[in-house]
């Protein structure tokens, strides 16, 4: 049975980005198709258009007026990396609940390496989809897309589940910075590991207790990202005698991408897991807690833009988990942290014995995730730093076209 049910579905054709202004070099090459050479830059551009230097990718409303090719999707999010492809006929309208993984799954356009690309002349998602696979998830309509009240698109990640990464998440750990585990035990508790970092940076790690062992430092935040890609994880928890807890997986990521309206009521979601907690084999064992993933990518571009009332649109990081510990015979492992379900942050993870807490995640206005405490006896390892935020980045020509209505919930801001 199909993941996703089309009103109409008809074989169609795909086109690479290959002959997209301004993404291929003519410094040693001609330029493909109708495009010609800018000696000033060296870049393949439209005829007729400005230099591919001219402009600023940054702002939050880019107009690149005629240039770019009628079926090229994202110009403005990313005009470097704009999605190409003729779309499918007809309306896609799910309507009942779906289950997408973005590798090998026949709805994904076949010529799009990068994403899994659903693409129709009009979309209406109407029932909830979740989406998991190493590739991001890219909705294109050449006309008007909705998510209705009663939907809610699902690329978060999440803690001890069978398919706990979410779309993208895979394909974005080679852009991460994955050098914030805890120090192993020395003398003392082990360090707890840094949350993951995206839009903002995660919490550092706790400290492990009468140790010389440091808690795991988070990257910094990155740039607003040039192309459809998800958010990274926590770092690992530090040795003691067993493994430390595993860090939690970023947020993966989706793009609603459209040349007509989008209209958002219901939810679309891309945060991260919580991180894990290890038990102790023995009271020896010091061993300390992960630290939350990052909140992914929600990307959305149209020539208007509504986010309703009822919508929820969410990319924050989840707690880091809190580290375990011993009480008097009982060995038992904290708690992981918890994951992101609205503006607020999502709780660090309570501790056991003398392991230290995690930190929380990041919220709507806190765009860093919380640092994890440090163990508070001998042999307390520290706990998992909470995650930091995502990149939640809307574009329409003009500010004018954009409406967010006062109720809606969005988490982070768009520009953390």
């Amino acid at each position: 049975m199909r993941a996703l049910v089309a009103v109409i579905a008809l074989a169609s054709c795909y086109r690479p980005t290959g002959d997209v202004p301004c993404t291929v070099s003519c410094e040693n090459a001609a330029c493909p198709g109708s495009l010609v050479c800018d000696s000033s830059d060296h870049l393949c551009r439209a005829p007729g258009a400005s230099s591919c230097s001219v402009g600023d990718a940054s702002t939050d409303v880019l107009d690149v007026g005629p240039d770019a090719p009628a079926n090229c999707y994202g110009v403005r999010l990313f005009p470097t990396e704009p999605v190409c492809l003729d779309v499918m006929p007809g309306t896609l309208s799910v309507t009942n609940a779906a289950f997408l993984d973005t590798v090998g799954s026949v709805e994904c356009a076949p010529q799009i390496a990068a994403y899994c690309v659903i693409a129709y002349e009009q979309i209406d998602i109407a029932a909830p989809v979740r989406a998991i696979g190493a590739r991001p998830l890219v909705f294109i309509a050449s006309g008007n897309l909705h998510v209705a009240t009663s939907a809610m698109i699902d690329v978060s990640s999440r803690h001890n589940v069978p398919t706990p990464t979410a779309a993208g998440v895979d394909a974005a750990l080679a852009q991460c910075a994955n050098t914030n585990a805890g120090g192993p035990a020395i003398d003392g508790g082990a360090g707890g590991g840094a949350g993951g970092s995206f839009g903002g940076p995660g919490g550092a790690g706790g400290i492990g207790f009468g140790s010389m062992a440091n808690g795991g430092l988070p990257a910094s935040a990155t740039a607003s990202p040039s192309s459809i890609r998800a958010g990274c994880p926590g770092g690992t928890g530090g040795t003691g005698v067993s493994t430390g807890g595993a860090g939690g997986a970023g947020g993966g990521a989706i793009a609603l991408l459209a040349h007509g309206d989008v209209t958002i009521e219901g939810s679309v979601v891309a945060t991260g897991a919580g991180g894990s907690s290890q038990k102790p084999t023995s009271a020896g064992d010091r061993v300390a807690a992960g630290g939350g993933g990052s909140g992914g990518l929600i990307a959305i571009e149209g020539t208007t833009v509504h986010l309703a009332t009822t919508s929820l649109v969410v990319a924050s990081g989840a707690g880091g988990a809190g580290a375990g510990g011993t009480s008097g015979s009982v060995l038992a492992s904290g708690n992981p942290g918890t994951e992101p379900s609205g503006a607020t942050a999502a709780t660090g993870g309570t501790p056991f014995g003398a392991g230290g807490p995690g930190g929380d995640g990041s919220s709507k206005t806190q765009f860093a995730g919380g640092p994890g405490g440090g163990g508070t006896a001998t042999g307390g390892g520290g706990g998992g730093g909470g995650g930091g935020a995502g990149w939640i980045r809307i574009q329409t020509p003009t500010q004018a076209q954009l409406t967010i209505d006062a109720t809606a919930t969005i988490a982070p801001a768009r520009s953390p």
